[in-house]
Formats: structure tokens, C-alpha cells, sequence
């Protein structure tokens, strides 16, 4: 990729150009193994970094590779976490804790956003997704004052607000 860029020439070779090469080929070198990482599963330009540091890449180049990997369109960051998020969904966890989640596997605020605008277009109803929680694992658990206390912050770690669980309870009392 960089050999017209750096002018490579038969014949003798200055210490410049030598290192160059040397660089570009490390880099490429990073890149291969950035798409060996990728092809097990999509992750955050951030976290990619981390993987190739991980297996003894020099952070500096680590970088460039991921950046080069992302201008190659291999990394879409929006799109992976749009996807994971609808996991987390799926698994009834609340926007906190899918917010919380896709930071942690380093997405960035921008991708984060844009996971979550996808869930609303999606028409994911949370308080729907609360209340099959409770359905699940905390039936016993409305009416009881103590349980209920106790529900309720179990659902907070899930990641959902007071109104979405005051939502999720009169639903769950309108079922039963």
C-alpha cells in the first residue's frame, strides 16, 4: 500500500527510507492481525487497540492500525453497538445499564447515542421490558412492601428508572 507514497528504487537504500519501510511494514503487520480480531467479532475501536496492545503491539502503532482499519470501514462503531444494544434489550436490561455496558466495552458517547436513538426507533418499550422482569423473576414480590423494596432496587441495577419501574408494577397489577 505505501510503496509508491514512500518511492521505493532498486539500488542502495538510505537509513531513512529503510526505516519507513521498516514502520510501514509493522503497521501493516498490525493491521492483519487487527482484521484477525475482527473476524471473531465486531468491537470498538477502542477496545481493538487494546486487543492489539494486548498481543504486544506497540501502542503507537496499535492506533494507527485501528485507525486504518476503521478508514477501511471494517470497524463501524454505531452500527456494532446499535447491534449490541438490541442484545442488552432483548435481555430486559434498562437504557442505563446498556448505556453503561457499551461504555465499558469502549464505544464512544457518539456511538453510545446512536445505539440508543436506534432502540427508541425501534419502539422498544422499556416499562414493557420492566415489567416482563418482575413477571419473570419477582412475581411474588408486588404487594409485599419488603419484597417490593427490594425489586425495586434489583430493577434499578438493571438499569431502569423509578418512573419505568412505577410503570412496570401498574402493568404487572393490570395483568393479574
Amino acid at each position: 500500500e505505501q510503496y509508491l507514497t514512500i518511492g521505493i528504487s532498486k539500488g542502495d537504500s538510505d537509513e531513512r527510507t529503510y526505516d519507513e519501510i521498516s514502520y510501514a511494514a509493522t503497521v501493516w503487520s498490525a493491521v492483519k492481525r487487527g482484521m484477525s480480531v475482527l473476524s471473531y467479532g465486531a468491537c470498538s475501536q477502542k477496545a481493538l487497540r487494546a486487543k492489539l496492545c494486548a498481543k504486544g503491539i506497540d501502542k503507537e502503532i496499535a492506533a494507527e492500525a485501528a485507525e486504518r482499519l476503521v478508514a477501511m470501514g471494517l470497524v463501524r462503531e454505531s452500527e456494532d453497538a446499535s447491534r449490541a444494544a438490541e442484545k442488552m434489550a432483548a435481555r430486559l436490561w434498562g437504557k442505563r445499564r446498556i448505556s453503561a455496558a457499551l461504555y465499558e466495552k469502549g464505544y464512544s458517547a457518539e456511538a453510545v447515542k446512536d445505539a440508543l436513538c436506534y432502540l427508541e426507533d425501534m419502539e422498544i418499550d422499556f416499562a414493557e421490558n420492566c415489567r416482563g422482569l418482575i413477571e419473570s423473576k419477582y412475581p411474588c414480590a408486588v404487594g409485599d412492601r419488603e419484597k417490593e423494596q427490594k425489586m425495586i432496587a434489583a430493577l434499578m441495577r438493571y438499569g431502569y428508572s423509578m418512573s419505568e419501574i412505577k410503570d412496570a408494577i401498574s402493568l404487572f397489577r393490570e395483568q393479574i
